[in-house]
């Protein structure tokens, strides 16, 4: 686990080296999305069950068409998360979810390269069973709305990192980091 986490940190300030070389490049997050509206991310996160990964695709909407956001922007994201897994004798129950929510986001103007966003969305979580005791088990999943909300800081013009809180009107919920690749 602490090799996965240095690891990304190591990949983190090697993608960030041209921003810091050059932070004068760098635009704020919600004026590099207008390059082109396609971006991907990957996410870790930590829940009741443990560590959670997964990833996001994203489409940022023409701000023509969202001119009531003013200097912010409005974004449609699809996700998918493995929220981690809990072994019960010999059987393995595994916790994923997949969901698509509507992103705003407002750049912070006193601070450069950053903004808040904020999540509003539609998720299924599922589990998958692995042993001997699965025959028992009913296939459960559930739905529901999620909400969320955090800051997004623009390492260079297509890389940045989020930091933020997704949680479901379940009660549950998960804090976690993001890096966004924007096509």
């Amino acid at each position: 686990m602490n090799k996965i986490i240095a690891s990304a940190l190591l990949l983190s300030v090697v993608i960030a080296n041209p921003a810091i070389a050059n932070p004068a490049a760098v635009k704020p997050a919600v004026a590099a999305s207008k390059a082109s509206p396609l971006y991907a991310g990957v996410n870790a996160g930590y829940t009741t069950l443990g560590v959670a990964f997964g990833g996001l695709v994203g489409y940022k909407i023409d701000p023509s068409l969202t001119p009531f956001m003013g200097k912010g922007g409005l974004a449609i994201e699809g996700n998918y998360t493995m929220l981690g897994s809990v072994a019960i004798l010999t059987t393995t129950l595994s916790f994923s979810s997949m969901g698509i929510d509507a992103v705003a986001m407002y750049p912070i103007e006193q601070v450069k390269n950053l903004s808040a966003f904020g999540k509003l969305g539609f998720a299924r979580v599922g589990f998958s069973c692995s042993g001997p005791f699965c025959s028992f088990m009913p296939n459960v999943s559930t739905m529901g709305l999620t909400y969320g909300g955090g800051g997004e800081y623009a390492l260079s013009n297509n890389i940045a990192v989020r930091a933020g809180y997704l949680g479901s009107v379940s009660g549950s919920g998960m804090p976690y980091v993001s890096g966004i690749y924007n096509f």
